[in-house]
This record gives structure tokens, sequence and C-alpha cells, in this order.
């Protein structure tokens, strides 16, 4: 295992000591961490995040969804608000835009001091930042449509997705050219459709194979919606039509685990398959050591969590957005902080 994969098997470890929470709508529920044995307690009397006012932080933490990587993002978020004294309510959208903006107004009507959001689409910025009215606002993970919008209190956490499908399409290229293989046939495993980062890792992917000097057959696309269970399912019926192909580019670690487990049940070895993902999830570390998958892409939840919270606090003191961190501002805009993505290789 290299160095970057054992960086991400202690990361992803830790995140999965971290109890999820159960249910929808809002959540102001206590959280056991195994990983540092403390109770992160929403609306406790918890001291100050700018630490001499004798005061705390109020934040609500506004959920498009759960599946495998945004549970990991929730408990990141819920670990950094405690160890910075901030309480954190959580709401869960079930991927209903209105229900989003609800719950944006209504941590304003509560006098929340930022909010964090994981937008249902990316088009629901507008809305979220009309929402969100003074009150500062961060975009977390999933991009907003316009990011000229950006401003000292509207912000972007996330990492640049521009990379993630280029790494993938760089290790499928490499990967053949090393075979003296040019010819390629691939399965597209694509994500929820309304999300900049579903385009953008797919058409990176392509762009990078093709520069890579690969011939390229679309055997097909299967609408996986980044959940395990639909990219499994679709696989199952690919595999029953007879299709044949070299490749399966999927936009996360979740997809390419279900077509893993498709092609197991269809008795097909997945190690003769070049099958890779992206987010580094404990479950895909696994199929790496296993063989089953190729390669994966680090997107570091613990990172963007942290991030969040952080560039929240700032906002509020008034202080650089990133002030009394390591991260870094976007060369191409202030308002957008990214945590690097990583990739990862057995």
């Amino acid at each position: 295992m290299n160095k970057a994969k054992k960086t991400a098997s202690v990361l992803i470890a830790g995140m999965m000591g971290v109890s999820l929470l159960a249910g929808c709508g809002s959540s102001r529920s206590t959280v056991t961490t195994t990983q540092t044995g403390s109770n992160v307690q929403t609306g406790s009397e918890a001291a100050p995040a700018g630490g001499d006012t004798g005061s705390r932080y109020h934040m609500s933490y506004v959920m498009s969804v759960r599946d495998e990587y945004l549970s990991l993002l929730e408990n990141a978020v819920v670990k950094a608000a405690d160890e910075n004294d901030v309480d954190m309510d959580l709401y869960y959208c079930e991927n209903d835009s209105s229900r989003m903006i609800q719950y944006i107004e209504q941590s304003v009507n509560e006098d929340a001091d930022a909010i964090l959001v994981n937008v249902v689409a990316s088009e629901d910025q507008d809305a979220c930042m009309e929402a969100a009215g003074d009150t500062p606002l961060v975009f977390l993970n999933k991009a907003p449509a316009d990011t000229s919008k950006l401003n000292e209190r509207t912000v972007f956490v996330a990492s640049d997705e521009n990379l993630s499908g280029a790494y993938q399409g760089q290790f499928i290229a490499d990967y053949f050219n090393a075979a003296g293989q040019t010819d390629v046939s691939y399965i597209l495993l694509r994500g929820t459709e309304g999300l900049v980062h579903t385009d953008l890792r797919t058409n990176n992917a392509i762009a990078e194979m093709e520069a890579g000097g690969l011939n390229l057959t679309e055997v097909a696309t299967i609408m996986g919606d980044y959940d395990r269970t639909a990219a499994a399912e679709g696989m199952t019926e690919l595999i029953n039509s007879g299709a044949d192909f070299d490749v399966i580019v999927s936009n996360n670690d979740a997809m390419a685990l279900g077509a893993i487990q498709a092609l197991k049940d269809a008795g097909i070895d997945p190690s003769s398959k070049v099958i890779v993902g992206i987010d580094a999830t404990s479950d895909a570390l696994a199929a790496l050591d296993e063989g089953s998958m190729k390669m994966t892409v680090l997107q570091d939840a613990i990172a963007q969590g942290d991030a969040a919270v952080m560039s929240a606090i700032n906002i509020i003191e008034g202080n650089e957005l990133t002030a009394g961190t390591n991260y870094t501002v976007s060369a191409d805009n202030p308002y957008i902080i990214y945590v690097p993505f990583v990739k990862i290789t057995p």
C-alpha cells in the first residue's frame, strides 16, 4: 500500500468510528464519537469558538441527502463543530429543494450565526442566498451554479472537481498505454443530474483518456445517482444483455462498488476489468487491496468539514477566510477553499 493510501485509510477509519444520526428532518441529537471518546451535544452550553467573549456560536448544517460519502462529511462537520465549541443543528432535505430553503429560513429565524448547506441542485444557489440573507452561508462539497456570485459572507468549500475525473482518466490512459492497448471500451456510472461535479467528473475523465491517446468506445452510461444499489441494478441488466467492456469509470466509489458486486454475482472476476472511483471510502480501499478496484481518488471529508466550520467562524469574526488554518483559497476566487484531491492506488 503506498503512502497516500495509508493516509486515506487512517482518515476514513477515524471517520467511520462516528455514529450516524438516524431519521430525517431536523436533529439536535447527541452523537458519540469513538475516535475521541467525546459527546457532541447540539444546544449545549459550550465555550465560544472565538475564545474570549464568553458566548458560543450556533450554526446549522442543511444536507441534501445521506449517501456513503455525505455521511462521512456529516460526521466531519459534527466533529469540527465539537472541537470548536460550536452548536450545530442538522437538517435533512431528502433531495427536496423546497425543504432545503425552508430549513435555511428556519435557521435564520432561530438566529443561527452561520449556515452550512450541501445543495440539492447547483441551480438552488440563488434561492439559498436569498433565504440566508445576511447570515453567513457556506456551500459545502457541492458547487453552486455560479461561483462569481460568492462574496465575503457567502463562500464555497470543496475539492476541485476539475481534477477528480481528470485523475481517473490519466490513470486509465497510463494503464492501457503501458499494456500496449489503445482501443478501449468503457461503461460510465454517472451520478446525480443537476450537480456541477457530476458533469466535471464525467467530462474530465473522458477528456484525459482521449488526451492519453486512447480510442474510446462508450458501451453504456448507467444513471446511478451516486448510489451503490442503483449502480448494481443497472450493471446487472447490462451484464445480462451480454455487454463486453474494458473499463468502468464511476463518478464515485459507491457506484463502483455496486458494479463490482454485480460482476461477482454474475461470476465475473472484477479484477479482470479496470474499475475506478472517487472518494476513497473504507470499502473502496478494501476493494483496492483485493484487486477488484484499480484506483480511487481521496476526497478528504475530514478536511472539508473542518474547513467549512472554520471558514464560517472566520466570517462571523471578520477574519481572513482561512485564518488559523492550513487551508488556502483558490487562485481564481478568494471565496473558494479547495481541499486537495489525492490519487490512491494499491
